[in-house]
């Protein structure tokens, strides 16, 4: 120990500060166990040591060290006040840890004994009565002699010893200290001297009676006296040690682990303080002859004694507290005594206990299993569980998407159960472990990394492979297989008698893809579906319900016809079979029969007499030897005259397009046909018509589909005649149905709200994906109205000069089905006059004519001149500047054909150029 203390400590009692050894034995305590809080008591008695253990328990000291002891305040045998105190401070959860005592050199027990009758006990036989002290030898001046006796006739006694210390005076021993107390009755059976030698000599211990019986136990023990002549090393235990709640602490050497000589043994005395069992005490042993600054600065010596000792197993305490701050005093007792290196003899002994003190490796708390989930879970939101860990006071789970717990999702603190069930979390690949915590923060080790996967996905329908839908077999036990599902380890396979499976009849699960029933089937129909799950227990959806017909009948097929009017049924033969029945009627109840025939167990065909054309239901019942068991299970042929051609389609033609979602169908007619004839049309995104979108039988040659998505189409069409037989199918065609407008253009140039001097500029945009023409808008109002209609070009340049003006135009987008798209934005456009330009005349004949004529852009005003002569040089009529386009002639010219121009005047003044010469006629009625 370096001599470090705590900055404080509380006291109880009065110190002593006449010894380093209470400042030793904290020294080693804070050594041990760096930073905890320290509490010094100092006892000046047995019945002051029981309160002041209860005391610091109370005050909440988890570890009370002790390295004093008294003598003669109990029996020996681990009872009395000290023990009671010692056990109430284990109540408050105080671990109580004891110096054995130094008293094993200077100890004897055995019963009095006295041969020769003169009240002096005899330590030897030949009538030894002095006990010497130094084991013989002499005892030096100046040495204090303590020296305790007590015999087993507790609580209190009238048996009466007395206690001597003899000198050897060179011709006899004389008494030169006693303890003569005399036991009346009501005081205890203890007897107890101290003594300085005055010199050098021999001494020795006498003990005597007068009133005892003399047949007592008699417990001798010295302190800090020399070693007995006659000396007993066990059950040499100080009173505080031999408490069956007391951690008591023997010494062994810290440099090589030898037991000292002095360390007190056990057991304790039997009960009462006889020589009867004892308890197991000492419990450890603790180091001694170290070094502390107190002893080495006031002894220049090492700290020895068991009082060295006890503080490193209290400091030990400490820390196993500290470790596992749960513990109970047992189980910090447990964990010392379990982890201490067995010393003497195997395991336990009176000598060092269960060994000498040894913490092992740093503390740690065992590693929890994990529990759930394993691996694969259906569950986003799984409980999360793991086995409980001794000592831990709460867990911490960690949840990432990495096995190295990079990208943590969850990192729970302070859960207090061995299971947890959080927030819900997607499918995916995650990684997670735990790990126990105490009170005290120390965390034990990770487990094992555990690879979970969350999958709530279902597998897919699974499709159903053979016996084909609504198939028939005459096998009784049939096998029923299906295409492997993805990500599906297993099926449940269901068949029943009706669709709505509440008579199931075979109700297994399989991990293949096929299953034969055990049982045979009855004839008749049957139902049956597949359920799929995969590994992480998700069940997906049902199949597709498919039927299966388990009857004897083979040809004609169903719903087959033929044209031969005697056909030949035939059937496949039953396993065990007697008989059959063939039964052929014209409806399905077989009220009238038109064949009905028994035949033996070896007949399987039989050609029907000459049958009308018709439709006809036939079955074949069998009898196993117990009755004719009939057939639920019908088939149906049709005799027919041969059928008709098929006819040839019309519209929509191969490969044409359709704007309308209902299309219109056209064929021609059978020619010829028989009436009543009829047709059955089929549309179908497949061209092997696999899945039918429309269907219907008209006897019309023409026909609207119900409304189709966008989309490629066939179809075709065949004749039925009036027994229903059809015909070979037609060719097939193909449409598409495009009902999806193009996008409307974006407009190019001229740039909204541009001007433009060409009359006849070009309108132009971008090209539009599918369209192949548009429709182009151009007028002097908005919204635009005349409609010019434009192939694939992008653009389009007016047929005619445009006026002088604004102009409004806009375009739309046709694709090849027809779909026309919205219109563009409208722009606007101002067609402008170039510099100069002239106005340009309009015509007219009228008398008292009105003219008129075109703007110019630049014009501040118009001026006119008429004339009979076309050089207009003497003009009849001219002008002043007019505002307006028209001007009505304000005199009356006389009938003829006259000619008239007009030019353009601006702001300065400055005429522009004449127009070109127009001419009118003026005529009189």
């Amino acid at each position: 120990a370096l001599g470090e203390l705590p900055p404080s400590i509380t006291s109880y009692g009065t110190l002593d500060t006449s010894s380093p050894h209470g400042t030793s034995v904290a020294e080693i305590i804070f050594d041990m166990a760096p930073g905890v809080d320290l509490t010094f008591a100092s006892p000046a008695n047995a019945v002051q040591m029981a309160s002041y253990i209860v005391a610091l328990a109370q005050a909440g000291n988890k570890v009370i060290s002790s390295s004093m002891g008294f003598y003669n305040a109990e029996s020996g045998d681990g009872m009395g006040p000290i023990d009671d105190a010692i056990e109430i401070a284990r109540s408050y959860g105080a671990v109580y840890v004891q110096a054995a005592g130094n008293q094993a050199n200077y100890n004897w027990q055995g019963q009095y004994r006295d041969t020769n009758g003169n009240g002096f006990h005899e330590f030897a036989s030949g009538g030894v009565e002095v006990n010497m002290l130094n084991n013989g030898a002499q005892v030096p001046a100046g040495w204090p002699i303590y020296l305790f006796l007590r015999w087993n006739a507790w609580p209190t006694t009238n048996q009466n010893y007395n206690l001597y210390l003899y000198w050897w005076n060179g011709s006899y021993w004389e008494p030169v200290a006693a303890s003569t107390t005399v036991q009346s009755g009501t005081q205890p059976p203890v007897e107890q001297l101290a003594y300085l030698t005055p010199s050098t000599g021999y001494y020795g211990v006498v003990i005597h009676t007068s009133t005892a019986s003399g047949n007592h136990i008699l417990d001798l023990m010295g302190h800090n006296a020399p070693s007995f002549q006659f000396n007993m090393t066990d059950r040499s235990l100080v009173d505080a040690a031999t408490s069956a709640e007391a951690l008591s602490v023997a010494a062994v050497d810290a440099r090589n682990y030898a037991l000292q000589s002095y360390s007190s043994r056990g057991p304790t005395l039997g009960t009462g303080g006889s020589l009867g069992s004892g308890l197991s005490q000492p419990r450890i042993a603790g180091y001694t002859n170290v070094d502390t600054w107190s002893a080495r600065t006031y002894y220049g010596a090492l700290f020895n004694g068991t009082s060295a000792a006890a503080p490193h197993v209290a400091g030990a305490a400490a820390l196993v507290y500290s470790a596992y701050p749960s513990f109970s005093p047992a189980q910090v007792i447990n964990f010392l005594e379990t982890n201490a290196r067995d010393m003497g003899a195997p395991g336990y002994d009176y000598l060092y206990g269960m060994g000498r003190l040894w913490l092992g490796s740093s503390p740690r708390l065992l590693t929890p299993s994990v529990l759930s989930p394993l691996a694969l879970t259906n569950d986003n939101t799984p409980t999360f569980s793991w086995t409980p860990v001794d000592y831990a006071d709460s867990y911490e789970l960690q949840l990432a998407t990495d096995s190295r717990f990079n990208n943590l999702l969850l990192n729970i603190t302070g859960i207090d159960a061995t299971s947890i069930t959080p927030a819900a979390f997607a499918d995916g690949r995650y990684f997670w472990r735990v790990r126990a915590v105490n009170s005290g923060g120390l965390q034990g080790a990770w487990t094992r990394v555990q690879s979970l996967t969350v999958d709530t996905t279902p597998p897919g329908q699974t499709l159903l492979r053979a016996p084909r839908d609504g198939s028939g077999t005459s096998n009784i036990l049939p096998t029923f297989s299906w295409t492997a599902t993805r990500t599906a380890n297993l099926y449940r396979i269901q068949v029943s008698t009706n669709a709505a499976f509440t008579n199931v009849i075979v109700d297994e699960e399989t991990s293949r893809t096929s299953f034969r029933v055990s049982d045979t089937l009855s004839l008749g129909r049957y139902y049956w579906r597949v359920l799929p799950r995969d590994a992480a227990g998700n069940w997906g959806e049902w199949s597709e319900i498919w039927s299966l017909d388990v009857t004897l009948t083979r040809s004609p097929v169903n719903e087959s016809y033929t044209i031969d009017t005697t056909p030949v049924f035939r059937w496949f033969l039953a396993r065990g079979a007697v008989g059959y029945q063939l039964q052929v009627s014209t409806n399905s109840t077989f009220s009238n029969l038109v064949v009905n025939e028994t035949l033996g167990s070896r007949s399987a065909a039989f050609v029907a007499p000459l049958l009308n054309y018709d439709v006809y239901y036939w079955r074949v019942n069998v009898d196993f030897g117990s009755g004719m068991e009939i057939s639920p299970i019908y088939w149906v042929v049709t005799v027919t005259p041969r059928p008709l051609p098929a006819p040839r389609l019309v519209s929509p033609t191969n490969n044409s397009l359709s704007a309308s979602a209902t299309v219109p169908l056209e064929w021609l007619p059978v020619d010829d046909a028989p009436n009543p004839v009829s047709y059955e049309i089929e549309v179908s995104q497949y061209a092997n018509f696999r899945v039918i979108d429309y269907s219907n039988i008209t006897t019309s040659t023409t026909d609207t589909t119900s409304t189709l998505p966008d989309g490629v189409y066939y179809w075709r069409v065949r004749t039925l005649n009036y027994l229903g037989v059809g015909s070979s199918w037609s060719a097939r065609w193909r449409f598409t149905v495009d009902t999806t407008a193009p996008d409307a253009p974006d407009l190019r140039s001229p740039a909204d709200g541009s001007q433009v001097t060409n009359t006849r500029t070009p309108f132009t945009w971008f090209p539009v994906a599918g369209a192949v023409r548009y429709e182009v808008q151009l007028s002097t109002s908005n919204p635009p109205l005349d409609t010019v209609k434009i192939p694939a070009a992008r653009s389009y340049r007016p047929t005619s000069p445009l006026l002088y003006t604004d102009y409004f135009w806009r375009v739309r987008a046709i694709d090849a089905a027809g779909n026309v798209s919205a219109w563009s934005s409208v722009f606007t456009v101002e067609i402008v006059s170039p510099a100069n330009d002239r106005p340009v005349l309009n015509r007219y004949t009228t008398g008292s004519p009105t003219l008129s004529w075109s703007a110019i852009t630049w014009a501040d005003g118009y001026e006119i001149q008429i004339d009979n002569a076309a050089n207009f040089r003497s003009a009849e009529y001219s002008s002043s500047l007019i505002a307006g386009l028209s001007q009505t002639i304000p005199t009356t010219l006389p009938d003829g054909t006259w000619y008239w121009r007009v030019r353009a005047v601006d702001d300065t003044g400055r005429p522009g150029r004449w127009s070109s010469t127009g001419t009118f006629t003026v005529e009189s009625e």
